[in-house]
């Protein structure tokens, strides 16, 4: 009967302790999705390209997106400005690229998967690039974009459970009124209700006069990874 080595069994130990340690790590970080220092674990470990909640095809179904694009931008569809914030390792850009936009941005805060996207979307035109939600007024100038699409980033900030959290929002919507262009529109995706982002931020918006919610949806969707039905709300608004 054959004996493992010491130096094997050694070997073996530490793989084990490393595996707990990460175990534990994501346990603990897993409710905090506003860490960047979870992502860029999970994205070195995880390099399998999936969409947060659900991928733009069935957002398009459930929700109308090519024709609300057409209908605010009727002589320049395919030309428009887009951001999509938060990519993570999302197809949604590559998605609005196969349809025919070609001015598309990605940010992500992550430098472990922009440096994946841009290895995965090399052959096409899209702008991945390493950005913060806090610094981008910094990164980019006023009035860059026509349409920014969000789906779960501005969660990742909703889910902290802290008190802080409205100022945050709050903060990072200045950011996005700055960037964006006159009457420029905003899809943002979220499986918080409505009733919540009324009272932590989108009231304020109104009431300063800096965005005007022009429709609120809602669909039943199942996520890439788990079976369990989950709400997702749609949040159409257009910068005043």
């Amino acid at each position: 009967m054959a004996f493992l080595s010491s130096q094997t069994i050694i070997i073996i130990i530490i793989i084990l302790c490393i595996l707990y340690y990460l175990h534990i790590y994501f346990k603990k970080k897993s409710k905090d999705f506003s860490n960047l220092s979870y992502w860029e674990g999970r994205y070195a470990l995880f390099s399998k390209r999936m969409d947060w909640y659900t991928n733009y095809t069935q957002l398009n179904r459930d929700f109308g997106l090519d024709e609300l694009i057409k209908l605010n931008y009727p002589s320049k569809t395919y030309k428009i400005r887009i951001l999509e914030m938060g990519c993570g390792n999302s197809t949604l850009s590559y998605d609005l690229f196969k349809k025919g936009f070609k001015n598309i941005t990605a940010i992500d805060f992550s430098t472990v998967i922009i440096k994946k996207m841009k290895e995965y979307y090399k052959d096409t035109n899209i702008n991945f690039n390493v950005c913060d939600f806090n610094y981008m007024n910094i990164y980019f100038e006023e009035n860059s974009f026509d349409l920014i699409i969000e789906k779960a980033g501005l969660d990742s900030i909703a889910t902290k459970g802290t008190d802080d959290v409205p100022e945050l929002l709050y903060k990072v919507f200045k950011n996005i009124h700055y960037i964006l262009c006159d009457k420029g529109i905003l899809f943002s995706f979220s499986s918080k209700n409505i009733e919540f982002w009324k009272k932590t931020i989108y009231n304020r918006l109104e009431n300063e006069k800096l965005f005007k919610i022009m429709d609120i949806k809602k669909t039943i969707f199942r996520t890439e990874v788990n079976t369990i039905n989950m709400n997702l709300y749609f949040f159409y608004l257009k910068k005043i």
